[in-house]
């Protein structure tokens, strides 16, 4: 396939302004990740942390995935189902509770809607303990001289994220002029595969665990052809950016060579502590090579079109 007008595209990205706001809600849950967790003598309140075991029953029978040990529970996180969190506020250490809840109608297909009951057992209520943000908490998260040079660089890398992201952003925007110039025709099949596979995609992201399809769409509470066509447009759309790349790879002599991933894989290799040769048995270099072809296309398009920063 032969690709015109890719170079020379006008697009607009916004420049990246890097708030106090945000800087300090990054230190501010790296305060609460440093926070250290205190045992108290007293009832459970919203904020605590609540440490259990607990059997979750439905209709007589124990279901899969309803069973732990030594659980750690913030109450008020959210992480449980609706009115769990709520009915253990007032627990205290040594009780033992059974919380009645029903399911949300969006739940698991074979849990959605329906009563459960878990048998807890409480071990002992915790409260958090953050440290204050000062030079001394800056010290403790690197090698920070105060506060002002942890924030210093905490904005480099909200900087660093931001321009990354408005790259994609405009990356996106030149993409989309270069589809309209050159529409690409696929069949059905390349299509159909290119779904299943985003779609696969989409659910390991959003579950972070093995979910089958029929699960999922009972949790979103699509059919599977439903969920089909809403993500359709955009398999469609990946298939069309891989064709389109390919063509300008080869149309410019762009390609990955061996120094270049031997380089990324040196880095990594670094990073971990591992021996070069060993790390690299564990790399698929194939995929690796085709990935930085791609990323070397983008770079080119981006640097071959006409940006505007706008403030």
């Amino acid at each position: 396939m032969t690709i015109k007008n890719y170079k020379g595209i006008k697009a607009v990205q916004k420049a990246v302004v890097v708030t106090e706001e945000q800087i300090m809600n990054e230190i501010v849950a790296i305060q609460q990740a440093s926070a250290a967790l205190e045992e108290v003598e007293r009832p459970a309140e919203f904020g605590d942390i609540v440490t259990f075991d607990f059997e979750g029953w439905s209709e007589g029978v124990q279901f899969p995935g309803g069973t732990a040990e030594n659980y750690d529970l913030e109450l008020g996180s959210h992480k449980f189902v609706p009115g769990f969190e709520e009915a253990l506020v007032g627990v205290s250490a040594g009780d033992s509770k059974d919380v009645d809840i029903t399911f949300p109608e969006n739940y698991a297909p074979e849990l959605a809607g329906k009563p459960a009951v878990f048998k807890c057992k409480i071990h002992k209520i915790s409260v958090k303990k953050t440290p204050a943000i000062d030079d001394d908490f800056a010290k403790t998260q690197g090698e920070f001289e105060n506060l002002e040079a942890m924030k210093a660089q905490i904005a480099e890398e909200l900087k660093a994220q931001g321009e990354g992201q408005a790259r994609g952003e405009t990356l996106d925007k030149v993409i989309d002029v270069i589809l309209d110039e050159n529409p690409v025709e696929l069949d059905a099949e390349t299509i159909e595969k290119e779904t299943k596979e985003l779609l696969a995609q989409m659910i390991m992201q959003m579950s972070g665990r093995d979910m089958d399809v029929e699960t999922f769409c009972g949790m979103a509470q699509m059919k599977r052809e439903e969920l089909y066509d809403m993500i359709r447009p955009s398999a469609q759309r990946n298939a069309s950016i891989r064709i389109i790349i390919n063509a300008i790879a080869e149309a410019e002599g762009i390609d990955s060579t061996d120094e270049e991933i031997n380089a990324q894989i040196k880095a990594t290799a670094d990073l971990y502590g591992m021996d070069f040769e060993e790390f690299k048995g564990y790399v698929n270099v194939d995929i690796l090579k085709a990935d930085w072809k791609v990323q070397k296309t983008m770079d080119f398009l981006y640097d071959n079109s006409i940006i505007t920063i706008e403030e």
